[in-house]
C-alpha cells in the first residue's frame, strides 16, 4: 500500500486493567477478535477510535490503561501514555500533545496527565489531523442500541429517534446524501429537476396505493429507471447499496425504495422508513452505509460485536460482502458469533493469545 495509508499494523497496551499486556498484530484487510466478556475487547476497540480521531482518552477509558503503542504499516506509530502529576512535579515536553485537568485531583494533589505523539517512519512529527484527513475511520458498537438520553431526544425534537442506533442511522444517511449531492449532476439543472419531482411524486403515489400486484411492482420499476436515467452518478456505489440491502433483505419480504433521499422499503403492501425496522435489519443497514459511504477509499471500519441481532445468515455473509463494497477497507472485529468467522478462520485471535498476564 502507499505510504499515505494509516493501516494498523500493530496494537500494544500497557497494563489494562491492572492485570496484563496486550500485544496485537494485525492484517491490512481482516481482523477479527474474540474472547469471553469482560476481557477487554471493547476497551481496545474504543482506545483505539478515541486515540487515532483525537490523539487522547476520556476520562472513563483513561482509567483502564497505562499506555498505548499503534504501529501503522507505513512505518507511523502513535504513542499515548498515562501519569500522574502535581503543580510543582508536572513539566510538559514539546515532544507531546497534552491534556490535562488540574481540577481533579486526589487526596495528595495529584491529577491524571495524558499525553501523546504522532510521528512518521523518519520519527518526524505529524499532526494527528493527518490521520483522520487520509483515511476515514467509524466505529459501531453493540451498545449503540440502547434508548437515548431525555436530554438528547428533546434536542432532536419530533424526529422519531428512539436509540443511539436511531440516531447513528440519521447521521450516515445524511451523509449518504451529501455525497450524493456531490456527486450528481443533472443534464438540465431546471428541467431535469422538474422532470424528477414529478416522477417521484407518482412514485410515492404508486407506493402508497395498497396493491402487491406484478403490475405495480412494475410500475415502481419503471419510475425508478426513469429517474435514475435522469441523473448522472459518478458515484454508483452509492446507488449499489440497494441492491445489497435487498440481498439481505430477501428472506423478510422488505424490498427498499430506490430514491436518493431517505430508505423506505415495501413490506407486505405498506411503505415503512428505516425506522420501522428490526434492531437487527437496522445494525446491518448502519454497518453497511459505513462502508459504502468510503466510496472505495481506503479506511479503517471498527466492528465492536455489530453483528448483534442480525440473522446467523447475515454474520455469515457480512464481512465479505464489506470486503466486495470496499476492498481498501480494514476491518477490526470483536464478536462472540462463531458464524462471522465462517472463512476467515486465519484472521482470528483470541483475547488470551495476544495477552500477557501480569
Amino acid at each position: 500500500m502507499a505510504n499515505d495509508t494509516f493501516y494498523i499494523k500493530s496494537i500494544a497496551i500497557d497494563n489494562i486493567f491492572g492485570c496484563k499486556d496486550i500485544d496485537w498484530r494485525l492484517f491490512e484487510d481482516v481482523n477479527i477478535l474474540g474472547g469471553i466478556n469482560g476481557s477487554g475487547k471493547s476497551t481496545i476497540i474504543s482506545a483505539v477510535y478515541q486515540l487515532i480521531t483525537s490523539g487522547f482518552m476520556d476520562e472513563r477509558q483513561a482509567r483502564l490503561i497505562d499506555g498505548v503503542r499503534l504501529g501503522f504499516g507505513n512505518g507511523a506509530v502513535l504513542c499515548w501514555e498515562k501519569q500522574r502529576a502535581t503543580l510543582k512535579t508536572y513539566a510538559p515536553d514539546a515532544d507531546y500533545r497534552y491534556k490535562v485537568d488540574t481540577t481533579r485531583t486526589d487526596e495528595d494533589g495529584y491529577f491524571i496527565v495524558q499525553r501523546s505523539r504522532f510521528t512518521d517512519s523518519d520519527g518526524r512529527h505529524l499532526p494527528i489531523g493527518t490521520l483522520a484527513g487520509t483515511m476515514r475511520i467509524d466505529i459501531i458498537s453493540a451498545f449503540d442500541q440502547m434508548r437515548l438520553r431525555n436530554d438528547i431526544s428533546e434536542a432532536l425534537g419530533d424526529t422519531g429517534l428512539q436509540t443511539n442506533l436511531d440516531l447513528m442511522l440519521y447521521r450516515e444517511i445524511n451523509r449518504r446524501n451529501q455525497l450524493l449531492v456531490s456527486s450528481i449532476r443533472f443534464l438540465s439543472l431546471i428541467n431535469n429537476h422538474r422532470e424528477i419531482t414529478r416522477l417521484q411524486k407518482e412514485l410515492q403515489r404508486v407506493i402508497t396505493l395498497d396493491r402487491t400486484d406484478e403490475d405495480a411492482e412494475k410500475e415502481i420499476n419503471r419510475l425508478e429507471e426513469n429517474i435514475a436515467s435522469k441523473l448522472d452518478f459518478t458515484s454508483q456505489s452509492l446507488i449499489d447499496i440497494h441492491e445489497v440491502i435487498d440481498s439481505f433483505f430477501a428472506s423478510t419480504g422488505k424490498t427498499s425504495v430506490k430514491d436518493s433521499g431517505t430508505f423506505m422499503f415495501v413490506s407486505g403492501g405498506d411503505c415503512i422508513d428505516y425506522l420501522r425496522l428490526s434492531t437487527g435489519e437496522k445494525q446491518l443497514l448502519l454497518v453497511l452505509l459505513k462502508a459504502f459511504n468510503t466510496e472505495g477509499k481506503p479506511g479503517i471500519l471498527l466492528l465492536d460485536e455489530a453483528d448483534l441481532g442480525m440473522h446467523i445468515e447475515w454474520k455469515e455473509r457480512l464481512i465479505a460482502t464489506l470486503r466486495q463494497i470496499n476492498p481498501a477497507l480494514q476491518i477490526i472485529t470483536t464478536t462472540h458469533a462463531p458464524s462471522i468467522i465462517k472463512g476467515w478462520f486465519d484472521k482470528v485471535q483470541e483475547m488470551d493469545e495476544i495477552s500477557t498476564y501480569k
